[in-house]
């Protein structure tokens, strides 16, 4: 079955349990979405060792080495601002020396007006082998993705609804939110099912 099937049997069914609109509306915009908030973190500690003590009584077919990694991932997305951070520390030991490699990237996007927004980047990489290295970006830009949140498709259907023939006039603007949380919901991926 076909997304806009689909999509017509959630409106017509919306439609047949909410009933038709009474009286004058108020216009609905896309800008009456409120979209949720969505946090992620995600952190994960690995490590191993391991030890070889030769046939000498001495030291010299010691041998060890030993790992530790840490990593952490965080999102924060929510109407207005967003941001990323990804982190990494390695360190690893043998009986040569120790190495320690840490490096990090963000972002973070931020709306300061309807259509303007700030956005910013970075990156950074140090190691004792070589060092620190940082990127940084900035910038500031205009404009907003249009028809992507689920009421401005909710809209778009009952436009094309109303287009067809198919609606004789606006639905409800409660059964345009009804149609735009069910469109919202977030279903299980192709690997869960």
């Amino acid at each position: 079955m076909s997304k806009p099937t689909v999509l017509l049997i959630l409106l017509s069914a919306a439609i047949a349990v909410a009933g038709p609109a009474v009286g004058q509306q108020q216009v609905l915009t896309i800008c009456d979405y409120e979209s949720p908030e969505s946090r992620i973190a995600d952190l994960g500690l690995q490590g191993s060792f391991s030890w070889y003590d030769g046939p000498y009584a001495d030291d010299r077919n010691r041998i060890y080495a030993a790992s530790l990694t840490a990593d952490y991932s965080g999102l924060y997305s929510s109407e207005s601002f967003a941001q990323q951070f990804d982190a990494r520390a390695d360190v690893r030991g043998k009986s040569s020396g120790w190495t320690v490699d840490l490096d990090g990237t963000g972002s973070v996007l931020a709306f300061l007006d309807e259509s303007l927004f700030a956005v910013g980047a970075f990156g950074i990489d140090a190691s004792n082998e070589v060092r620190l290295e940082a990127d940084l970006t900035a910038g500031i830009g205009t404009g907003r993705f249009r028809d992507v949140t689920p009421l401005a498709q909710a809209i778009r259907i009952q436009n094309v609804l109303l287009d067809r023939g198919e609606l004789l006039a606006p639905v409800s603007n409660e059964t345009l939110l009804d149609l735009a949380q069910i469109l919202g919901e977030v279903g299980p991926s192709d690997d869960e099912r």
